[in-house]
């Protein structure tokens, strides 16, 4: 995350705070993305917040033009004037007006999303970056604007091919979240009816939130977040006077993989996710019988966020139980995660990507297979 001087004077209003614990599995997800978006776009620059509503996060973004879009039959009172009034696909402004757009649980309300996305990218000034937040699991709601729910995959084919680059989606939360928000969800919307049956309701309802406490107290053993709320993304219009990056020559690539802390790793270089390489042992197992010590190949075991010496005993239990720790046995290391600057170092150190789903953010446009094509991967590699 870039840093500025707002990104330490962040104060949260009472307002808004009530506002993101009123749906705590929800809301927080979201506000850390828009706190991201307020931390690193630049004082000065112009944000367009589109589907504003009664523009909630408003506060947040004094340090830059903040304005607003929605059209006129939002459900949501605006709290001060719109600025620019109209559908989220024909945004009454110019092209490339903004350094930067705001867009959270929108795009389900929307016939036409990927004319929305068009949009976005053409009031975005080249080099702009686009903040939008979208659900996967939720209740209906402002009934009969309710259209879509989204996966990863569609997001990322409708962002590609309205032109975005640097697009990087993630989950909101794991799966108990999920539950934990859908089950007091459900004891708010129950609601009365003329049946005679409201006090089975009410005890339904107390039922049911007592159920998300327990269900909460199991949050963050899902590693795997198959089932989340909704998605978070950025992404980036591409500004063509922007040089391109360059490539890392041979002696570059070997630096930056002693720096990474792999400097005796081989020529080929796979990496793959610690979540999916301790949660799912087929994957390492899968490599073992394609790759061998006899292979110019190292895989890396990537860990953002962990602990490197809960990895290494976790790594070191794993290989040992797979029978992978032989004197045949592949080249395998583990590495933490050391910040964004690392992390975009080790990308382009990296020739291939073994994971379930296409890589994302730094780690996007790299080849990449699951088990079942690891062959594909193996035949690039030259005998060491």
């Amino acid at each position: 995350m870039a840093e500025n001087a707002n990104a330490t004077t962040i104060q949260l209003s009472q307002r808004l705070a009530t506002f993101v614990t009123n749906l705590p599995h929800e809301r927080k997800p979201i506000l850390e993305l828009v706190l991201q978006a307020a931390t690193e776009i630049p004082p000065g620059s112009r944000l367009l917040d589109v589907g504003a509503g009664d523009s909630p996060y408003r506060e947040l973004f004094r340090h830059v033009r903040y304005e607003t879009a929605d059209w006129e039959m939002s459900f949501h009172v605006a709290d001060e004037v719109l600025q620019h009034v109209g559908p989220a696909h024909a945004i009454p402004v110019g092209d490339g007006e903004f350094d930067a757009v705001l867009c959270t649980q929108v795009l389900e309300h929307v016939p036409n999303p990927a004319e929305v996305i068009q949009e976005l990218f053409r009031v975005l000034a080249p080099g702009g970056r686009l903040y939008m937040t979208l659900p996967f699991v939720w209740e209906l709601h402002e009934i009969p604007w309710d259209f879509y729910r989204y996966t990863s995959s569609s997001l990322h084919r409708m962002l590609d091919t309205a032109g975005f680059g640097e697009i990087d989606i993630r989950a909101r939360n794991d799966s108990f979240g999920t539950l934990a928000q859908l089950l007091r969800n459900v004891a708010g919307i129950i609601g009365p009816y003329p049946d005679g049956r409201d006090a089975d309701r009410e005890r339904a309802a107390g039922m049911l939130r007592a159920m998300a406490t327990q269900v909460e107290s199991y949050v963050g053993l899902d590693k795997r977040w198959l089932l989340p709320l909704g998605y978070a993304l950025t992404a980036t219009r591409p500004d063509p006077e922007a040089p391109p990056p360059a490539a890392l020559s041979a002696e570059q690539l070997s630096d930056a993989r002693a720096t990474l802390g792999f400097g005796s790793a081989r020529s080929f270089v796979t990496l793959c996710f610690a979540d999916d390489a301790l949660l799912d042992p087929f994957m390492l197992s899968a490599y073992a019988k394609h790759f061998s010590a006899a292979d110019d190949a190292t895989l890396v075991v990537y860990a953002p966020g962990t602990d490197p010496g809960q990895l290494s005993v976790v790594l070191q239990a794993r290989v040992e139980h797979l029978g992978m720790d032989g004197p045949d046995s592949p080249d395998m290391i583990g590495i933490p995660f050391r910040g964004r600057a690392d992390e975009a170092l080790l990308a382009a150190s990296v020739d291939a990507v073994l994971a379930p789903r296409p890589p994302w953010g730094t780690f996007a446009g790299l080849p990449w297979a699951h088990p079942g094509t690891l062959a594909d991967i193996h035949g690039r590699v030259g005998r060491g």
